[in-house]
């Protein structure tokens, strides 16, 4: 149960700094 959990977890995580990313991009692009 536990592992499962943290899994889930950390895909939540990645998902969000995925999405973190994406929009720092885009912020320095449309700086440049």
């Amino acid at each position: 149960m536990l592992t499962k959990r943290f899994v889930t977890y950390a895909r939540k995580v990645k998902l969000f700094k995925i999405l973190i990313w994406i929009t720092i991009t885009q912020i320095m692009t449309h700086q440049f």
